[in-house]
């Protein structure tokens, strides 16, 4: 019974550790979602309400023309979009997978686990 004390209290320490680097890895990935949510859409607002005022000074310049206008505009809007949503899905597949360091940290114990019941029978 003495010798499963401190495999416990070892594996505890490991469990710590590896919680406490799950935390800390959580806190900043959170930090960073809510930065880049928040310029993103601070971004997007003002995007917006700048294309927002160049087509209604374009309709106003081209008064007589206002449908060739639009239509032109719809059209730029829709090729930007598609542009943009094929570099969103090219940016999001390339995304590491949230708490890898704590997954590899995770399979590095493991894998010394496994590796010591071996040590200790060659010895």
């Amino acid at each position: 019974m003495s010798g499963l004390k401190p495999i416990a209290v070892t594996l505890l320490a490991s469990l710590h550790t590896r919680l406490a680097l799950l935390a800390n890895e959580l806190q900043t990935e959170r930090h960073q979602a809510l930065s880049l949510l928040w310029l993103g859409l601070a971004l997007t607002f003002c995007l917006v309400m700048a294309l927002v005022m160049m087509v209604l000074l374009a309709v106003v310049v081209w008064w007589q023309q206002r449908t060739i206008v639009l239509a032109a505009f719809a059209g730029l809007f829709l090729m930007a979009a598609i542009y943009f949503h094929a570099n969103l899905k090219r940016l999001a597949a390339g995304l590491e997978p949230l708490f890898a360091a704590s997954l590899s940290a995770l399979e590095d114990d493991v894998g010394v686990l496994n590796s010591k019941p071996h040590e200790s029978q060659a010895g």
